[in-house]
């Protein structure tokens, strides 16, 4: 039996952001209700106004289309509304009662029917939009230039995705880049490993049970890249790597074993010798994690316990790759809608 990516000994609570969108029922309801006004929507019942509103969710914003449905901008609100291709405009009641696996999905409300789903809107640079090398180009050097709190939640968001069994969605380009708020923002996550394209590693138990493992580094190239082809991520390598080598609450889900042989790793030689001797290092760091989580440390004191050899590794790595002079916010921001990558 196979059994998804957890911290056993640990306790982890899984609930990420209380549902990543961070958004109560109450506060969708308002800010739809808010719209419906605008719309000089008028209905005596919250909900059946709400419905009326949403029913005219063809005149929206469009922002995009895939295999499940066309996503639109709900005017007034900071939310966006998927519906599907075949019912547009007789939609259901909202429904605020979501499961786990919607409330990772940036999802914040949807319809009785099933029908469509109210999505926190993200605005940022959709990888979906990376046309062109010109594109591509800007779109790396973003990616580089994010600050590496913003890896640091990348790699928690990408532990907690897959701690619920759940994967990224690689068969499209599902990613987010939150410019302004300095965050990566992975959506349309797949209930099942078939949708994926980076691979899985499997470790026995006792028992005969086997654990499903990660190698984040990956994992994370795959959200933010996917087929997208770049020979400039090193960067984003040394500040993955950072954030792995930090982490010490999910590193039992994780691994470091090498099952990608594609751009991510195919550099010259001086390069790949430091991809080489990065993964040796945090495979170091990785056993000691695992020998401490054993004798029943728990994640602070195994932080403590390892302060130095954390601290040696993040400063070797900004000394030796990262640049001092990271673009800030505004500058990226700047480069983007240079590249017409932002609006």
């Amino acid at each position: 039996m196979r059994i998804n990516l957890v911290n056993h000994n640990q306790g982890i609570n899984i609930a990420f952001r209380g549902a990543r969108g961070g958004y109560r029922p109450s506060q969708v309801k308002k800010e739809l209700l808010y719209a419906a006004d605008k719309f000089e929507i008028q209905d005596s019942n919250k909900d059946r106004k709400i419905q009326k509103f949403l029913d005219k969710n063809q005149s929206f914003i469009y922002l995009g289309a895939g295999g499940q449905g066309i996503v639109r901008k709900i005017p007034y609100t900071n939310l966006a509304i998927k519906s599907k291709h075949s019912n547009q405009d007789r939609l259901s009641t909202i429904d605020t009662n979501l499961n786990q696996y919607e409330r990772m999905n940036n999802i914040v409300a949807k319809g009785k029917d099933n029908d469509y789903t109210i999505l926190r809107y993200i605005d940022g640079i959709h990888s979906e939009d990376i046309k062109g090398k010109r594109n591509l180009d800007a779109y790396t050097q973003i990616v580089n230039n994010m600050p590496q709190s913003a890896y640091d939640e990348y790699l928690e968001k990408t532990a907690h995705i897959h701690m619920e069994n759940l994967f990224f969605d690689t068969i499209g380009d599902n990613m987010i880049i939150d410019i302004q708020n300095s965050r990566f923002e992975p959506i349309d996550i797949a209930k099942g490993p078939t949708m994926t394209s980076y691979a899985l590693g499997y470790e026995k138990q006792e028992g005969g049970d086997e654990i499903v493992k990660i190698n984040p580094i990956e994992c994370m190239y795959f959200g933010i890249y996917n087929v997208l082809l770049t020979d400039d991520n090193f960067e984003f390598f040394a500040k993955t790597a950072i954030a792995a080598a930090k982490d010490c609450k999910y590193f039992s889900g994780f691994d470091y074993d090498i099952r990608y042989n594609g751009s991510v790793y195919q550099k010259n030689k001086y390069i790949q010798n430091k991809i080489t001797s990065i993964y040796s290092r945090l495979k170091e760091l990785h056993n000691k994690k695992i020998e401490l989580n054993k004798q029943g440390y728990k994640s602070f004191e195994i932080e403590e316990t390892l302060k130095k050899q954390i601290d040696k590794f993040v400063a070797d790595i900004n000394e030796e790759i990262i640049p001092e002079d990271d673009l800030n916010t505004e500058e990226l921001i700047e480069l983007a809608q240079k590249s017409d990558l932002l609006v």
